[in-house]
């Protein structure tokens, strides 16, 4: 049976197969994990703002994932897509378990963006740039020294300071991977793929910091570890979200010490709103992003900032735009990020606002 749903992603511009976005893998991870087939619709930069509208006509301000619904309608904005499908196939593995561990793993999402993302963006930001072609090589400059307010030479900084920061910051996410195999303890969810495509992201555009800066970060296999099992994030074998009592409370237990650490660090809590200020770059990757408060989003109470990552080491997507559940990656080295715009769904309305230009966010 073909595919009813449409994920269209960011790719890069000169070989058009390297997946990078952050938002996109999350959205991506979701589909997989809950196995529902899906087709891939591949676009650079300066196609998302033409190809998606004539698509979904209830866009206007596209951005990437968007995922086309059976109605034809879009659905923008990677935790509004995810929120749909647990929404829309509660009997697949669940992403969020009970409406405390959502909102602690939003949180989670919150902190990542906050302190984790400011470091990797300036660490990328020259493997993005060099993976495009002229014309999207040349968006991508202009964008960013327009949304920085900053020559394009001096946006990136001190490399060593960033990775400092990265591994800093690392710390606590360290900590919490110590005491399970996942975020959330002996199963995958949000929080999971939401770091994961923070680590795709990276990987794919700097491989040779995402390996100093993350994977030799501590003398340990931790985080080694987590990213060869996200890996394989597409695969049947991963465990389902396991419903007893017991692990409830282990899993409930691991992100509350994650909570209570993260308030407690000096200067560490991250702001729970739309769009946090990234350093650096203002408040969006692909063009200027005004804020919006979480009260308008009819979807969603608890939206933090959603955004893109993509993937760097061993990880990439195929070249064929088609895929029964998004399954295929391949060995890459470069990679970009592309963006999301506000907009949510549910299974009998679709809600849409324009948030950004061009289209490419965290």
């Amino acid at each position: 049976m073909a595919a009813s749903l449409k994920l269209f992603e960011l790719v890069d511009g000169k070989t058009r197969t390297i997946s990078f976005s952050p938002a996109v893998w999350r959205a991506r991870f979701a589909l997989n994990y809950k196995k529902i087939p899906h087709e891939v619709v591949s676009l650079t930069f300066l196609e998302i703002p033409t190809v998606i509208p004539a698509a979904c006509p209830n866009i206007d301000a596209p951005t990437a994932p968007t995922l086309q619904l059976e109605t034809g309608q879009g659905l923008l904005d990677s935790l509004a897509i995810a929120e749909y499908l647990e929404e829309k196939y509660p009997d697949r593995p669940l992403l969020f378990g009970s409406p405390a561990e959502k909102k602690l793993q939003l949180f989670f999402q919150s902190y990542i963006q906050a302190r984790i993302h400011p470091a990797i963006q300036r660490l990328v930001f020259e493997g993005m740039y060099n993976m495009q072609d002229d014309e999207n090589a040349h968006y991508f400059r202009t964008s960013r020294e327009k949304s920085a307010g900053q020559p394009y030479q001096e946006i990136p900084g001190d490399r060593n300071e960033n990775i400092k920061e990265l591994r800093e910051n690392l710390g606590l996410i360290h900590n919490v991977l110590k005491s399970g195999d996942w975020i959330m303890g002996d199963h995958p969810g949000w929080a999971d793929f939401v770091l994961g495509s923070s680590f795709m992201w990276f990987s794919s555009c700097s491989p040779n910091d995402f390996k100093e800066g993350v994977l030799e970060a501590f003398d340990d296999q931790v985080f080694p570890n987590f990213w060869n099992k996200i890996q394989h994030a597409n695969d049947n074998a991963l465990p389902s979200f396991d419903k007893s009592q017991e692990n409830k409370q282990k899993k409930s237990g691991i992100l509350k010490s994650l909570f209570g650490a993260m308030l407690n660090k000096k200067d560490a809590t991250p702001t729970l709103v739309e769009t946090p200020n990234y350093t650096g770059f203002g408040n969006s990757i692909g063009g200027s992003r005004p804020s919006t408060p979480a009260s308008s989003a009819p979807y969603s109470s608890f939206n933090p900032d959603k955004g893109q990552l993509r993937p760097d080491f061993p990880i990439s997507r195929p070249s064929s735009s088609n895929s029964n559940y998004g399954h295929g990656y391949q060995s890459h080295q470069n990679t970009d990020f592309g963006g999301q715009q506000q907009s949510y769904a549910s299974s009998s309305a679709v809600y849409s606002h324009s948030t950004s230009s061009v289209g490419s966010r965290f």
